[in-house]
């Protein structure tokens, strides 16, 4: 049973996310998938986070008690989990935004952990690899990868 060169095919998408990610609409693109609720969202998750991360500096200080901490925890981190919710839906990844606004995809891309990697992709694509027309250690062709691109 010939194995699937997973290194040659990582690679393979990776070309076309940064080829696509590096043309000039690609900006425009992500821009008008996005009617501003999206960047609303999330900066009502930063704002909750910032004030969490206040009290926990304070509580860090001494001047606000654990039991206190825990009671502003309590209501906050309700709040926050439906902020990230409201802003996974309304929005893109983080993480393809950064990408879209890079200076060098490249090497953003790079920098990306695999995780974020497949946040992306996901976003993007969706890719199905055909069969190889013959069995043996033949190189992936990009023929073989039927990639349908995702609406914004």
């Amino acid at each position: 049973m010939h194995r699937l060169p997973a290194d040659q095919l990582d690679e393979m998408v990776s070309r076309i996310v940064i080829t696509r990610l590096a043309q000039p609409d690609a900006r425009e693109l992500f821009r008008r998938a996005d009617d501003g609720s999206g960047n609303a969202a999330a900066a009502r998750v930063a704002e909750l986070r910032s004030r969490l991360d206040g009290f926990i500096d304070q509580a860090a200080d001494g001047t606000l008690s654990p039991s206190a901490l825990a009671r502003v925890e309590a209501r906050l981190m309700p709040q926050i989990e439906q902020a990230e919710r409201q802003a996974a839906v309304i929005g893109l990844p983080a993480v393809l935004v950064d990408l879209v606004t890079a200076d060098d995809v490249a090497t953003s891309w790079a920098a990306t952990p695999v995780f974020g990697q497949r946040q992306v992709v996901e976003a993007l694509m969706r890719i199905r690899l055909r069969r190889a027309a013959r069995r043996g250690p033949y190189p992936l062709d990009l023929d073989r990868l039927d990639i349908a691109w995702r609406q914004g």
